[in-house]
């Protein structure tokens, strides 16, 4: 199984193959590996062992090279977003990132782990924003419109609400009552 802190690598060389042999004689765990173009190979290796292996090649003819920081910071926050871990246990596996207080860490921590539920409340607030957009014509019949139930018909007929965000502000009014609202008077708009 692949480590949770891994790195990609990009080793050079006329015969990068061989790499896997001199790293499996220094002890590393090549994870995966494998050939990106000719002379290319793309190797997975412990993050704490990158710096050995940049060592071992060190003077030889083979060029390693990372494969881009975007993968450690995705892993970051994959990691950040289980329970239980805190960017500190990150940051001694890792590394801490250049210029990280602990109190940006904490800024950090906190906005991957709820980035979730931040994200689907922007979604909602998008949603009544549009919703404050849509007019109902104060002469609309609501009687007729048997998806609604008895209750939302009501006491939509009774307050009369002008917009389609007020009338899901009226209690009683479910979002369901709302979309099936909203289809009614796309229709109505649209003279079927």
């Amino acid at each position: 199984m692949t480590p949770l802190f891994c790195e990609d690598l990009i080793v050079s060389a006329s015969s990068p193959v061989r790499a896997l042999d001199k790293l499996a004689a220094n002890g590393i765990t090549a994870y995966s590996a494998r050939r990106i173009a000719p002379g290319k190979l793309k190797i997975r290796v412990k993050c704490k062992e990158t710096a050995k292996i940049f060592a071992i090649f060190r003077g030889s003819c083979y060029t390693v090279t990372k494969a881009g920081p975007a993968r450690l910071a995705k892993l970051r926050a994959r990691a950040l977003r289980r329970p239980g871990i805190r960017y500190e246990m990150i940051a001694k596996v890792i590394g801490r990132g250049e210029g990280v207080t602990p109190t940006m860490a904490l800024r950090i921590e906190t906005e991957i782990r709820y980035a979730g539920y931040i994200a689907r409340e922007q979604r909602v607030i998008k949603e009544v924003q549009r919703h404050e957009n849509v007019a109902i014509p104060p002469d609309f019949d609501y009687a007729p419109l048997s998806t609604l139930t008895l209750e939302a018909r009501e006491k939509l007929a009774r307050i009369r609400p002008r917009t389609l965000a007020q009338a899901g502000r009226i209690p009683g009014v479910s979002p369901s009552d709302l979309s099936q609202l909203s289809l009614a008077l796309l229709k109505a708009g649209r003279g079927e």
